[in-house]
């Protein structure tokens, strides 16, 4: 594991339609953006951090942290822009540097309960198997066959009428992507230009630790996860 090389990729753009300015906002007192600078760069198995945003105040915040920050161009931070181009940007600006990484982790700054353990926990797992990508999950608070869809005004289930009054415990296992890790190879990337290569590699983690902050109603829950983790820490 020491022997690879794996650089944590941060993607924060400043434009945000649910929560202005959301990556810098702050959550109990600190920017958002700081509780994954420091969880990349106290995870042991992380070379380098850099951080992709075209946000002054995100810069200045991992410049604090002697991260390396690279400036998104206009065309890579709009709202239609894909996390998929930022990235691709980050890897080539890194590489005319002469700096090139086996793999690489992409840790969105939404997502503020995932921890160095999460990241060095998913590295350890990922590397023992013979996957191509592992993306974090958790449960699903809603089963997917217990959903409808309207075709013809007319409201269908997704999968069966009978499935509708199944006992959760006898429909099969589901899980969620929580957009909190994506880890794969740098390579595999720049070819197929998806952070999802099959095989896959689920890494689970718990509900609790997924949240993803979105709305301003995420960050007050956040804030109250938060504070119950501190005060049991306490206990």
């Amino acid at each position: 594991m020491k022997q690879k090389s794996i650089l944590a990729i941060i993607p924060a753009r400043a434009g945000s339609k649910g929560v202005p300015g959301k990556n810098r906002k702050k959550l109990l007192g600190t920017p958002l953006i700081t509780y994954t600078i420091k969880a990349a760069l106290e995870a042991n198995y992380i070379k380098e951090v850099v951080i992709t945003t075209d946000d002054e105040a995100v810069k200045e915040t991992g410049e604090k942290f002697n991260v390396d920050v690279i400036t998104r161009p206009a065309r890579f931070s709009t709202d239609k822009s894909s996390s998929e181009s930022a990235v691709i940007h980050c890897l080539r600006t890194l590489q005319k540097r002469e700096k090139f990484f086996e793999y690489f982790i992409l840790l969105q700054p939404t997502s503020p309960l995932r921890t160095s353990f999460h990241i060095d926990d998913c590295c350890e797992k990922f590397f023992s198997t013979e996957n191509n990508s592992a993306i974090s999950i958790t449960d699903n608070a809603h089963h997917p066959y217990k959903t409808f869809f309207i075709k013809n005004k007319e409201m269908l289930p997704v999968k069966g009428w009978k499935l509708l009054s199944s006992p959760r415990q006898k429909l099969p296992a589901n899980f969620r992507q929580n957009g909190a890790i994506y880890l794969l190879s740098t390579t595999r990337f720049l070819e197929e230009k998806s952070f999802i290569i099959r095989p896959v590699m689920g890494y689970r983690m718990k509900p609790e630790e997924s949240i993803d902050i979105d709305t301003e109603l995420d960050f007050k829950i956040a804030e109250m996860l938060m504070k119950a983790s501190r005060n049991n820490d306490m206990a």
